[in-house]
């Protein structure tokens, strides 16, 4: 007499409890959803909301700045890090949020700083960037609003190098070779500066290399923060000196340095 197969039981471990819908959404992730596309899919749509909707340059109302800034940290920051924390199980390290090996990563913040400071410098001087900046324009009627802008900036600035040079650069490195991914992150951050200077469009390609190099030598985004938050600053002081040196010394003034 044949033997009967063994029975066939679908099984479920009960210990997982409240995590087995976690659990399914990372086997459907990983199933259906490689990490190169996932990056990549929601790195395009992210970038094209972000430009299209609230990454457009912010009216002249201080709320109207706030939404910039809170557009940036939900869509750049804290969605994709849950995506790749409980999707991909990446730790906030492997995302890019350590510092990284900081005895080689200095050495490109200096030496790329080098290089683009002084371009952006002289850039600043032209025409279409003194129209165009600072990206908010209360910024240069006032300089409490110039100071809160440069708050502002900087915490955008890091959700970008967060999202580009952390969370997709590292999915993504996990699917390519690291050349490739580098050049995979920065196409969708390339795309994020269409409608502004055209020069700056062009710039932020290599930007978008040099960063991506940076951040991945580095294993690290705060070089990048480092690079990226200096350049912003310079234009807009270059943009508005007056108005960059009102606040200046209103800076000072407030914290009991000036007279």
């Amino acid at each position: 007499m044949a033997e009967m197969p063994p029975e066939v039981t679908d099984t479920v471990d009960d210990d997982e409890g409240d995590g087995g819908a976690r659990h399914d959404l990372q086997l459907a992730l990983r199933c259906f959803i490689s990490p190169a596309g996932a990056a990549g899919t929601i790195g395009l749509l992210l970038a094209i909301t972000m430009w299209v909707t609230y990454g457009r340059r912010p009216g002249f109302e201080v709320s109207h700045e706030i939404i910039y800034l809170l557009a940036h940290l939900i869509a750049l920051v804290l969605l994709p890090m849950m995506i790749a924390r409980w999707g991909f199980r990446l730790s906030l390290r492997d995302q890019g949020l350590g510092l990284g090996n900081p005895r080689r990563w200095i050495l490109y913040v200096l030496v790329f700083g080098a290089i683009v400071a002084p371009g952006i410098w002289f850039a600043t001087r032209r025409a279409d960037f003194q129209g165009f900046y600072p990206y908010w324009a209360a910024a240069r009627h006032s300089p409490e609003y110039f100071l809160l802008h440069q708050a502002v900036m900087l915490a955008v600035i890091f959700a970008n190098e967060f999202f580009f040079r952390g969370f997709m650069l590292n999915l993504a490195a996990k699917e390519m070779p690291a050349h490739a991914a580098i050049v995979f992150q920065m196409i969708p951050y390339a795309m994020g500066h269409a409608g502004k200077v055209p020069t700056e469009f062009l710039a932020s390609v290599f930007a978008g290399l040099a960063l991506g190099v940076t951040a991945w030598r580095g294993r690290s985004v705060w070089p990048c923060v480092l690079l990226h938050y200096p350049c912003s600053l310079i234009v807009d002081v270059a943009a508005a000196p007056e108005m960059a040196a009102e606040a200046w010394r209103l800076l000072l003034s407030g914290v009991g340095l000036a007279g």
